[in-house]
């Protein structure tokens, strides 16, 4: 008796998948035949305009920055990007704790939060990042939003460091950080010295005002000579800090400590920052597609980027 059920459950079956088109819950008895049946097709000719996107792009306080280079994009060219932000005491009128003559200042790192990349992940080129102060004439405006286009000046060479986007997610755990998807970059003795034993000793931490006078922040600016990935960093993350290394000591007793400068938001004491972005098309397919009235190919890059019709 088990046998003749099998039989009539896979007739039913058959009969079943015959009379029901799957992909709807409506019966092929009530489809007309023409839309189950026949199918056609045709061809239309698009004729297609590349330009370049005229209109200002700006990155706020709160998007991911970017940073690095793609030198061998035979597409779309060369893109440099680079970033400018200041980074401050969480307080002022500061003070580094203890007293100001035991004050020893060992050394500064500048951290920022790795967010992701775009580019080459795989076999990335190595890339030089260099940190440079922005100059006092150059101060940021904490309440204004620059264009990818702004120009900012800098000087004065603070560290540098070779990075390498496969490492960039690694955990860092030692005395005074347990964290990862940190880019830490070193920055010279002499440096630390001024924040931590001159500034201390002086009226540069009395209030943001005189703060910026001193110091008008960061510039990271990549090489440009190699490079084919851009890398993203966020700012208000709890990863991007200046991280300012120091010891108090007396006669009896060696402390090691550390202070964070951070990027802030508050009224007049918010941090100003800007993301350079620029693109060298020249001699590039997307440059051609430029170039001509119509094309074949279309060509859409993220702004700062073109745009097509």
């Amino acid at each position: 008796m088990r046998k003749p059920l099998i039989v009539a459950l896979a007739i039913f079956s058959f009969l079943y998948s015959c009379t029901k088109i799957q992909s709807t819950d409506i019966g092929t008895g009530l489809i007309p035949t023409i839309d189950g049946v026949i199918t056609k097709d045709t061809s239309l000719v698009v004729i297609t305009t590349t330009r370049e996107d005229s209109s200002l792009t700006r990155v706020y306080k709160s998007d991911d920055h970017v940073i690095g280079v793609i030198n061998n994009d035979p597409l779309f060219g060369r893109t440099t990007a680079s970033a400018f932000f200041e980074l401050k005491p969480q307080f002022f009128k500061f003070s580094f704790p203890g007293a100001k003559a035991n004050l020893i200042a060992d050394s500064a790192v500048l951290v920022l939060s790795y967010r992701g990349s775009y580019g080459d992940t795989v076999q990335p080129q190595p890339q030089t990042w260099r940190v440079f102060e922005i100059n006092t004439s150059d101060t940021l405006k904490f309440d204004s939003s620059y264009s990818t286009t702004a120009t900012i000046s800098f000087s004065n060479l603070l560290g540098s460091k070779s990075i390498d986007v496969r490492r960039l997610a690694d955990s860092v755990k030692y005395g005074f950080e347990n964290a990862k998807n940190q880019i830490r970059i070193p920055l010279n003795k002499t440096f630390a010295q001024r924040l931590i034993e001159q500034y201390d000793s002086s009226n540069a931490y009395a209030s943001d005002k005189e703060f910026r006078k001193k110091f008008a922040g960061f510039a990271v600016v990549p090489d440009p000579g190699s490079g084919n990935t851009l890398i993203r960093v966020n700012l208000l993350d709890t990863n991007t800090k200046l991280s300012l290394y120091y010891r108090s000591e007396t006669a009896t007793k060696k402390d090691t400590a550390v202070s964070y400068f951070r990027f802030r938001l508050g009224g007049d004491q918010t941090s100003g920052n800007a993301n350079r972005i620029v693109r060298e098309r020249a001699g590039t397919a997307v440059s051609s597609a430029i170039a001509t009235a119509t094309n074949d190919v279309v060509f859409v890059q993220t702004s700062p980027g073109t745009f097509a019709t």
